[in-house]
């Protein structure tokens, strides 16, 4: 599958891709600060997502493949790849199953595991909407606000909407995602079985539900140089909620990476 996906500046690669429900310009203001410091920032719009194709399959194996098959199309040699939450599980799928493809891993709040807390409770309030009824995002805010009190994450599920000719559609693949929920809540690579022995970064939410509980083995069964950094006070979006903070570790990796780096 052809993936959407935008470029912002110029040097060695840093391939973005975005969590459920999301898009690559989540990440615009992250890969416009990577390409300000002189590194070229590429977000990714997944499967099902943004601008990319719908596909009524959906699971880590596939979207690895989708990304690997991204990178060999932009000719692009030895990305670091960031992921965050369902994109940081692609990332993960990538390293473990292409090891020649990346430098290395930064992956943002989400283990190597099976998770049994879904968002089906979000993608059926907005399978509700009556798409036809509706001209504005306000007026599906207004409807969406009756089983989403978050408004936060009622604008983050908006920015899917979109109005052509006046007509409502949804830009994300809702009934696919919804029919292929356990695929994505689960992680199928065992310990044993898959091993990346390259540079990798986990940065997690200090009050984030992915990784509060995370047990270190679980991550270094997979990953076994892998480094830990979780940020205080923090949920499930990290880069957004400290941005500065974030910005900050994952240069200090890259850094130890690429010592001759622009960072």
């Amino acid at each position: 599958m052809e993936l959407a996906y935008k470029r912002y500046g110029s040097g060695s690669p840093i391939l973005i891709l975005h969590g459920l429900l999301g898009s690559g310009r989540n990440w615009t203001s992250m890969a416009k600060r990577f390409a300000a410091d002189g590194w070229e920032a590429i977000t990714v719009d997944l499967r099902n997502h943004g601008e990319s194709p719908h596909s009524n399959a959906i699971n880590y194996s596939l979207m690895a493949n989708d990304v690997a098959e991204l990178i060999r199309l932009l000719k692009i040699e030895c990305p670091i790849v960031i992921g965050h939450s369902m994109g940081g599980k692609v990332a993960m799928a990538l390293s473990l199953t292409k090891l020649e493809v990346i430098k290395a891993l930064i992956v943002v709040d989400i283990a190597p595991k099976k998770y049994f807390h879904s968002n089906l409770s979000l993608i059926t309030a907005m399978m509700e909407v009556d798409l036809d009824e509706i001209s504005t995002r306000v007026e599906a805010d207004k409807i969406l606000s009756k089983k989403i009190n978050n408004g936060d994450m009622r604008a983050f599920l908006l920015q899917n909407l979109i109005f052509e000719n006046g007509v409502a559609s949804w830009r994300v693949n809702l009934a696919s995602i919804e029919s292929n929920m356990e695929h994505l809540m689960d992680f199928p690579y065992r310990k044993n079985e898959f091993l990346y022995a390259g540079p990798v970064l986990f940065v997690g939410g200090g009050v984030s539900e992915y990784m509060r509980s995370m047990k270190l083995d679980i991550i270094l069964d997979l990953f076994p140089i892998a480094e830990v950094k979780m940020i205080k006070n923090t949920g499930h979006w990290v880069h957004s909620e400290k941005p500065t903070l974030f910005y900050t570790i994952v240069s200090q990796f890259i850094n130890q990476i690429n010592k001759k780096g622009p960072l």
